[in-house]
């Protein structure tokens, strides 16, 4: 469902399920797999993707078709999808392609005679989305992560910058040190300087009893809690053995 504001507070879902998934990149067979594994109840479930549905996967016009004719799918803005509406086709250096969306280019040239304008599909996402639930807890959706100074409050409420290098649809920091406290675990101590960086960033986010995010592929290929914080980016565009991530 497109929103066509900045931020939005869903209503309570009173009759079935809420679920969010991470980056999909127009793998929309694999999320066809995900939703009959659990069931998906079409007329009483809801489905929150963090954002990045485009570029890479074949499926990426598909997704954001689904966003406006879909009620029981939502999902936020991503860095792919800013990438698309801001990037300047004129330049040399087109970010947007580098990211991989000649894919996305391609699937929109093979659809044209349909008439559908996919940059005013992309205006409906929103940046943040607040999920409230029965028992009172909130859960708020993001592309990327709230850096240390930044609370949900803010940005929920439209009191941060929300452009294309905003932290919400580009930062790292805190998923990069969730991964490394994960791996300390598995390993010898970690340097004073490792650990004093992790310590740092693995605090709770102000404001949210959850915050739900992507953006950054998990190397554990498993979503990562810490805190309040659960990052869910298990990298479905990529091969099991591909390494090579950070241009997510």
């Amino acid at each position: 469902m497109l929103i066509y504001e900045p931020t939005a507070v869903l209503p309570i879902n009173v009759k079935g399920q809420d679920y969010i998934v991470g980056d999909l990149h127009g793998q929309d067979d694999m999320l066809q797999v995900l939703l009959n594994t659990v069931s998906f109840d079409k007329d009483k479930d809801r489905l929150i993707a963090v954002g990045d549905l485009i570029d890479r996967g074949p499926g990426s016009v598909r997704l954001l078709e689904m966003l406006q004719s879909e009620p029981w799918f939502y999902s936020v803005k991503g860095n792919h999808e800013m990438a698309m509406l801001y990037d300047d086709m004129r330049e040399e250096d087109r970010h947007w392609i580098a990211l991989g969306g000649y894919e996305t280019i391609k699937q929109m040239y093979e659809q044209r005679e349909r008439g559908i304008d996919y940059y005013a599909l992309l205006d409906g996402m929103p940046h943040a989305l607040e999920v409230p639930l029965a028992d009172g807890r909130r859960v708020g959706v993001i592309h990327a992560e709230l850096p240390l100074h930044q609370t949900w409050t803010e940005v929920i409420n439209g009191r941060v910058p929300l452009d294309s290098e905003s932290d919400i649809f580009e930062c790292r920091e805190r998923a990069k040190a969730a991964m490394a406290a994960l791996h300390s675990l598995e390993a010898a101590e970690p340097p004073p300087e490792l650990e004093a960086k992790i310590i740092e960033q693995l605090v709770p986010v102000a404001g949210i009893d959850l915050l739900i995010s992507g953006h950054t592929p998990l190397s554990s290929r498993a979503p990562i809690a810490v805190e309040n914080m659960l990052f869910i980016d298990t990298g479905a565009c990529y091969d099991k053995d591909e390494s090579d991530r950070t241009q997510a």
